[in-house]
């Protein structure tokens, strides 16, 4: 039988920002990362969790962490 494994990860890293106001650093750090001056490395892992597909029943077991 076969089967599909996602695992999924969640890493956090803060950054600094000068800004008038949160919506303002919230803006910046958005602009910066999808501009790609900002790069998240390998930091604090927050969350990790799995879930297994079966093929043969096509379905999805639910995830959970691990």
């Amino acid at each position: 039988m076969k089967f599909l494994v996602n695992i999924e990860e969640v890493v956090c890293e803060t950054f600094e920002v000068d800004a008038e106001s949160m919506e303002e650093a919230r803006r910046i750090v958005i602009r910066a990362y999808e501009s790609g001056e900002i790069i998240l490395e390998p930091g604090e892992l927050v969350e990790k969790r799995i879930a297994v597909f079966d093929e043969g029943a096509n379905e999805w077991r639910e995830y959970e962490e691990f």
